[in-house]
């Protein structure tokens, strides 16, 4: 594991050396950072996706997305890297694969996503297709580095985690995709505070949902103790 840690995180680095001389930020700092901060409070907000492997997921990758297909890869790579900083939980040396996981799929994404738009028909069009390309490459990345990371540490078998792949990445176009697109659009035309119009009230229902699924795994813990006692 510490060897694993090693080489993503030497990836991630050079990804972030490389993208900073090549690319630029297409927008202002302080949208990135609030892209950042808002990754982060959706990472406590992680929702456990089943019951055996350790495998969560919440809307960070989201804001993430936003920063791809809008401001480029190294806004991206960023926000994609300060989204674990929300998740205290986390072991040192599993925060630092989080971490660098996160940041290389955000690079990735981010170029992916300039290749899309550069080579789209239309500026709508462009949006679109680079939002949809980006969910599922970003949503498929982030749960390759998870289950990678799931074996390596011996914690759940290749087959248990196989079966989340398909329904996360259907989620990313069908959930995270028309999202993106309307933020997209709405912040070059409208405003960036329109931001902050879906990520409060976004926040606020992951968070809730993360709450209310924890209370009622320790009710189950709770009766199951109860039964053994009788």
């Amino acid at each position: 594991m510490l060897a694993y840690a090693a080489v993503l995180a030497l990836i991630a680095v050079v990804l972030c050396a490389w993208l900073s001389l090549v690319t630029d930020v297409n927008g202002s700092i302080w949208v990135v950072l609030l892209l950042a901060t808002v990754a982060a409070i959706a990472e406590r907000g992680s929702v456990q996706m089943s019951s055996t492997m350790d495998l969560e997921e919440s809307i960070s990758l989201l804001p993430m997305l936003f920063a791809a297909v809008l401001l480029g890869p190294f806004a991206a790579l960023v926000v994609a890297a300060a989204s674990m900083l929300g998740d205290f939980r986390t072991p040192y040396l599993r925060s630092v694969i989080y971490t660098a996981s996160r940041a290389i799929i955000g690079g990735v994404t981010g170029l992916l996503a300039v290749v899309v738009i550069s080579y789209a028909p239309s500026h709508v069009g462009g949006i679109v297709l680079a939002t949809l390309v980006g969910a599922v490459t970003a949503q498929v990345l982030d749960i390759g580095f998870a289950c990678l990371t799931i074996w390596l540490r011996g914690t759940a078998r290749p087959r248990d985690t196989a079966r989340a792949v398909a329904p996360l990445a259907l989620s990313a176009v069908l959930l995270y995709g028309p999202v993106v697109v309307l933020l997209t659009i709405a912040y070059q035309e409208l405003s960036p505070w329109t931001l902050l119009l879906f990520f409060v009230p976004a926040l606020a229902a992951q968070r809730l949902f993360a709450l209310l699924q924890a209370q009622r795994q320790l009710t189950e813990s709770l009766s199951s103790a109860n039964r053994q006692l009788e």
